[in-house]
């Protein structure tokens, strides 16, 4: 759930930035696949993985790319440090 939020967020930060050209790097790979998949969703991030395709439309272009944990230490950092404050920012 933490990495779908996250990901809206970070769809949400870029709308509100005016960027047209968005990749969202995650590594989650079932996240991504949710995201990716025109097939009907039933996890229970659903609703926050909608919200995301809903957004993603507004670009001209947003990819969605799986980037292993290892390769995103920056991004896990960031995660991290925003679950002990418990309070959403970017």
């Amino acid at each position: 759930m933490a990495e779908a939020i996250a990901m809206l967020h970070g769809i949400q930060f870029a709308s509100e930035m005016g960027f047209m050209l968005v990749i969202l790097e995650r590594d989650s790979k079932i996240v991504i696949k949710n995201v990716q998949s025109i097939e009907e969703d039933y996890s229970e991030t659903r609703p926050i993985t909608w919200d995301v395709k809903a957004l993603a439309r507004n670009f001209l272009v947003c990819r969605f790319e799986f980037i292993a944990r290892e390769g995103n230490t920056v991004a896990h950092a960031v995660a991290e440090e925003g679950m002990w404050r418990l309070k959403n920012c970017y």
